[in-house]
């Protein structure tokens, strides 16, 4: 939260207020779904967190992927809820590669520490074992 609210200090959100007032606004904000709800939902025209969530969710597209591809989710996402990645009937998607795994935070950058990734950045590695896999058959 403190990396996000840094953004709308910074005048990220230009249509919100500024000063004490943006301040107040931001010390009463103590979760990223109220975050969501107060700047990001209505800078992007909805009435809401949950609003914003029902259309931007990328569930609502995933079927209309054709080409081939990966995708990564970590179900310890503080951002990204992992119910949406149950609800996808991966198995109709075989172009899809689906990788999920326990742990690894926001859009897998950086995990807990392990050998196989020295600096705890595993998507990156699992990008580009794809790719290499990809590129090989």
């Amino acid at each position: 939260l403190t990396e996000i609210k840094a953004r709308a200090r910074a005048g990220k959100y230009p249509e919100h207020p500024h000063g004490d007032a943006l301040e107040q606004a931001l010390a009463q904000i103590k979760s990223f779904f109220e975050f969501d709800h107060r700047f990001v939902a209505r800078a992007g025209g909805y009435r809401g967190a949950v609003e914003y969530y029902e259309h931007a969710s990328s569930m609502n597209y995933v079927s209309n992927i054709e080409q081939p591809g990966l995708i990564l989710h970590s179900r310890d996402d503080p951002l990204i809820d992992p119910a949406g990645w149950d609800r996808i009937a991966w198995q109709n998607l075989p172009h899809i590669t689906a990788h999920e795994t326990l742990e690894g935070g926001h859009v897998g950058w950086v995990s807990v520490k392990n050998g196989a990734f020295p600096d705890r950045r595993w998507m990156d590695y699992r990008v580009l074992h794809y790719l290499t896999r990809w590129r090989d058959r």
